[in-house]
C-alpha cells in the first residue's frame, strides 16, 4: 500500500471497505449489503433503496436491480467496438492495435513508437506512451498484471463489470503533442443527454467543469478535482455528440457516453453505467438531489 493510499484512508476511512472489497475480502457480504455499508460510510446517510430520490441513490438502485445483458457489451472496451460499430459507425472508434490475453502474448517490437496500452475490463489501467524508446516495459507489464487480476465488479459491485474476460487493448495515441485531449462525458438519463462533464489534464492535476446540453456553464465543484475558470469554447461536433450519446443510451435509465475530440475529429470513448460508482463527493448537495428527479429508474427511453 502506497503513502498516498494510506493518507486517503486516513482522510477518508471509509476507503478501507473499497480496498478490502477490490481486494476480494468481503466476497462474503451480499451486494444489497456491501452497497448499503459503503453508501453509508461514504455520504453518512442510510440508503434508500425503496424510494431512491438522489443521483447517487438511484446509481445504487440500478447497481442491483438494472441487470440488462448488453450492459455487460457496453462497459467491456474491447467488446464495445462491435456495438459502436453496429449502432454508430466505424469511423468514431480509435484505431486499434491489437489486444492481448496476457502480457506474455505482447509483441512490443511490433508496436508503434507511441500508442495507448489499457485493459478492457476496468478502471484506471491506461498508460500512455508518447515513446515507445523511452517506455519502461517492466513497470508497464507489472501494472497491467496487477490490473488482469482485479475483478472491477468486487470493487463497488458494479454488476455489468462481474466476469467480464480481462484483456489489453492497445490503440492509437489521439494525444496532439504530450495534452492529453479534452475529455466530453454526456450523462444520459432514461436515454436523454441531460449535461456534459468536461476533463482537462486527467493524467496530471485533472480539472473539471460541467455544462447543460445547451452549453450553459453550470457551477458544480466534485471532491477531488480542480476547475478552470475561463468557459470553454462550445464544442463544434456538440450536437453530433449529443445525439451519438443519446442513440447509444437508448435502452438505458443512467448512461455516460464518453467522447474524445482530436485533430477536429470525433472519437467514441467509452460508456460507463455507474457515474463514480454512485460514491462521488460536491460541495453542491442540490445537485445529487436535482439530477435524482431527473432520473425515472422505473423506465428507459
Amino acid at each position: 500500500m502506497t503513502k498516498e493510499t494510506i493518507l486517503a484512508i486516513i482522510r477518508k476511512p471509509c476507503m478501507i471497505v473499497h480496498k478490502l472489497g477490490a481486494k476480494g475480502y468481503l466476497n462474503w457480504i451480499p451486494d444489497k449489503w456491501f452497497i448499503q455499508i459503503v453508501y453509508r460510510c461514504d455520504s453518512g446517510e442510510k440508503l434508500n433503496l425503496n424510494n431512491p430520490t438522489k443521483f447517487s441513490e438511484k446509481i445504487q438502485w440500478t447497481k442491483l436491480y438494472d441487470r440488462k445483458p448488453q450492459y455487460k457489451t457496453y462497459v467491456d472496451k474491447f467488446a464495445a467496438r462491435d456495438m459502436i460499430r453496429e449502432k454508430i459507425g466505424e469511423k468514431y472508434l480509435i484505431p486499434l492495435y491489437n489486444v492481448y490475453d496476457s502480457t506474455d502474448a505482447i509483441e512490443w517490437s511490433k508496436l508503434p513508437k507511441d500508442f495507448v496500452m489499457k485493459c478492457s475490463h476496468d478502471s484506471g489501467s491506461s498508460i500512455i506512451c508518447n515513446d515507445k524508446s523511452k517506455l519502461n516495459i517492466e513497470d508497464t507489464i507489472k501494472k497491467l498484471k496487477f490490473h488482469l487480476k482485479r475483478d472491477w465488479f468486487w470493487f463497488a459491485r458494479e454488476w455489468a463489470y462481474k466476469g467480464i474476460k480481462p484483456r489489453i487493448i492497445v490503440e492509437k495515441n489521439i494525444s496532439e503533442g504530450k495534452n492529453t485531449p479534452d475529455d466530453y462525458k454526456i450523462l444520459c438519463f432514461n436515454g436523454k443527454a441531460s449535461e456534459i462533464e468536461v476533463h482537462k489534464d486527467r493524467y496530471q492535476k485533472i480539472k473539471l467543469q460541467t455544462y447543460d446540453v445547451h452549453w450553459n456553464h453550470l457551477r458544480v465543484k466534485f471532491e477531488g478535482y480542480g476547475e478552470f475558470e475561463e468557459k470553454l469554447e462550445k464544442p463544434a461536433c456538440l450536437d453530433e455528440m449529443i445525439s451519438l450519446s443519446e442513440i447509444l443510451a437508448e435502452d438505458t435509465i443512467i448512461a455516460r457516453i464518453d467522447w474524445y475530440i482530436s485533430s477536429g475529429k470525433l472519437y467514441f470513448g467509452e460508456i460507463t453505467l455507474y457515474e463514480s460508482a454512485g460514491f462521488f463527493g460536491t460541495d453542491d448537495m442540490d445537485w445529487n438531489i436535482r439530477v435524482g428527479k431527473l432520473i425515472d429508474i422505473h423506465k428507459t427511453k
